[in-house]
């Protein structure tokens, strides 16, 4: 599913968590989910790891470019746009591997952490691109009670920051 991807297009996934586990209860598996998304869109070699962040690392050209996000307690909605070959098969192969040693090491269990069999996958139109922006950051207000945009596991924050600069 992920291989067939086109570059220069942009495409919408959704990740549910293994069994519907909520992985992402913690604040700090949503950090470390968040930190390895946006390392792993580029193409680099190296291993993301609690000790190097994307503002520290060094980095050469981006694979794919993560446009907007979404963290719910079981699965991720994520908005990447595909710069190279294989690049969103990358970034999500590695940055699932990352999430899966961090969790399971954290946890002091084995298996896996999202299921593939439940993944869902569009191609976006470019004259829907911000509209699915606002749909994936305006998800918490269908999944929780109260303020949605005081949700901080959304990209709707980093948008808001960027756009007041």
């Amino acid at each position: 599913m992920l291989k067939t991807c086109i570059t220069g297009s942009v495409y919408y996934l959704r990740y549910r968590t293994h069994l519907g586990q909520s992985v992402f209860a913690s604040s700090a598996l949503c950090i470390q989910m968040i930190e390895a998304m946006k390392f792993y869109t580029y193409s680099d070699s190296t291993r993301f790891s609690r000790n190097i962040y994307v503002r520290d690392a060094v980095f050469q050209d981006k694979r794919s470019t993560l446009l907007a996000f979404c963290i719910l307690p079981n699965e991720y909605h994520i908005l990447l746009q595909q710069n190279a070959d294989h690049g969103i098969y990358q970034t999500i192969k590695r940055t699932h591997e990352s999430i899966t040693r961090y969790y399971n090491s954290l946890f002091k269990r084995t298996g896996r952490v999202f299921d593939s069999k439940k993944a869902r996958m569009e191609y976006i139109y470019p004259e829907f691109r911000d509209f699915t922006t606002k749909q994936i950051e305006e998800l918490p207000m269908y999944a929780f009670q109260g303020n949605w945009k005081s949700y901080p596991w959304s990209s709707y924050h980093e948008r808001q920051r960027s756009f007041l600069k």
